[in-house]
């Protein structure tokens, strides 16, 4: 008796055809009803984003030395419309009116560290937080207030006054220099 490849007869090539077609199937419908990671809206940087009205905040975090300590507000506030805006900006357990007022001209983007934004000319005040309750690795609500456009509360984090965010830089060893052992080869 002589056996023949399964592959090689019509009924075995017919259910290797059916064989695939239905594990393409299965492996289709995975990715057909997962959700695409691309329609996810998240935050890609360390800061938070909000919307005031028609103002949308980006990229917001406060850098600061240590708890109860001042903090500066870093982060974008872009206004969309045709006229400026002014956001008030108070941080939790203020008190007294201690709000910071940043005015947003209209179709700019203005950075809250005080430096320009890309081509944009316009700049705001560099935003300081006379004191903040939370310690460096926390989060802490900020308020934005913006006239008739309401009032948002976000929880923003707090990070250490260092690099990249805060003024520290990055420092590096000197260089050494070679000695007159380390040159004659040392010990041998």
């Amino acid at each position: 008796m002589t056996r023949r490849p399964v592959l090689t007869s019509r009924p075995g090539r017919a259910f290797a055809g059916t064989a695939t077609v239905a594990s393409a199937l299965i492996l289709s419908g995975c990715a057909g009803l997962s959700q695409q990671a691309t329609f996810l809206e998240y935050d890609a940087a360390d800061g938070v984003s909000a919307q005031v009205g028609s103002v949308q905040l980006t990229d917001v975090l406060l850098v600061s030395s240590g708890q109860g300590g001042a903090a500066r507000l870093l982060g974008t506030a872009y206004n969309p419309g045709s006229t400026p805006v002014q956001i008030a900006v108070a941080p939790a357990g203020a008190g007294s009116p201690s709000n910071i007022n940043v005015t947003v001209p209209p179709g700019n983007t203005v950075r809250f560290d005080g430096q320009p934004s890309g081509n944009n000319t316009a700049t705001a005040a560099p935003v300081s937080l006379p004191s903040i309750t939370a310690a460096p690795g926390r989060t802490t609500p900020v308020t934005f207030t913006s006239g008739s456009a309401g009032t948002v509360s976000v929880s923003v984090p707090v990070l250490l006054n260092q690099y990249p965010y805060g003024t520290a830089s990055v420092t590096h060893a000197p260089a050494a220099t070679p000695t007159a052992e380390g040159a004659e080869g040392g010990e041998g």
